[in-house]
């Protein structure tokens, strides 16, 4: 790994820290590791944590992180496939039972995508489509500022923010999950990011989970000669810690 990203995963501690001293938090620790050996070797390795639950009554913070990093050997040639790391943040505030306000934040470094930085701000509106105890459905709308480094091109618009999210507990054991979140530029809606992600897990222990998370990020207008999609399949444990 280079030294930034060395230095964006060193964030994991102080936000484990930070969210572990909360009774009411839950805080998952996910692991994932691919190696393969014969005619290529290759080592693609995935490492999040993520809180979240309520601090107060009507007030909800989620907070994650989450590093990639893989790499393939062939004819003794090394060359680096994933190297990137995110991280995201949402205070979340119950207006009633059906409607909240938020407060979104993120930010991106991806190597191979030429991405030095991405960082995403905004408040947004948001509604309980479905509020169940083992089903829940939100969508949300709201204004964002970009500002992004892209292939050694700093940028910085006004985006606006339309999102959804599906958490679904299929048993005391099972669950999956779906997000997704479409951000086009104000003055050109034909230039946008899309980022979602589909997960399922199962318990193991009471502490210990199995997990696949499919991810897609898109960029309408990425770097020279760069592709638009980024897909990342992630089969792993998730550890309650």
């Amino acid at each position: 790994m280079t030294g930034k990203t060395t230095q964006l995963a060193g964030l994991l501690v102080l936000v484990s820290s930070l969210a572990y001293g909360e009774a009411d938090f839950d805080n998952t620790l996910n692991i994932g590791l691919t190696i393969t050996e014969g005619n290529s070797e290759t080592v693609l390795g995935n490492v999040a944590f993520v809180s979240e639950g309520e601090f107060t009554t009507g007030n909800s913070l989620r907070l994650a992180l989450e590093g990639n990093y893989g790499e393939s050997k062939i004819d003794d040639r090394t060359e680096t496939t994933v190297e990137n790391i995110r991280g995201s943040a949402k205070y979340q505030h119950d207006l009633s039972k059906r409607w909240y306000a938020a407060a979104n934040t993120s930010a991106l470094y991806d190597d191979i995508a030429e991405i030095d930085y991405r960082a995403i701000l905004g408040p947004a509106i948001g509604g309980y489509l479905v509020r169940q105890d083992n089903l829940r459905i939100t969508a949300e709308l709201g204004p964002s500022y970009v500002w992004e480094k892209v292939s050694r091109e700093r940028d910085n618009y006004l985006a606006v923010r339309i999102a959804e999210r599906l958490d679904y507990r299929i048993s005391e054991t099972a669950r999956i999950w779906q997000s997704a979140e479409f951000l086009p530029q104000t003055e050109d809606f034909e230039d946008f990011l899309l980022n979602a992600e589909l997960g399922a897990s199962a318990d193991m222990t009471s502490r210990m989970q199995l997990r696949v998370v499919l991810q897609l990020s898109h960029d309408s207008t990425p770097g020279p000669d760069l592709e638009k999609n980024d897909f990342t399949l992630i089969s792993g444990l998730g550890i309650q810690i």
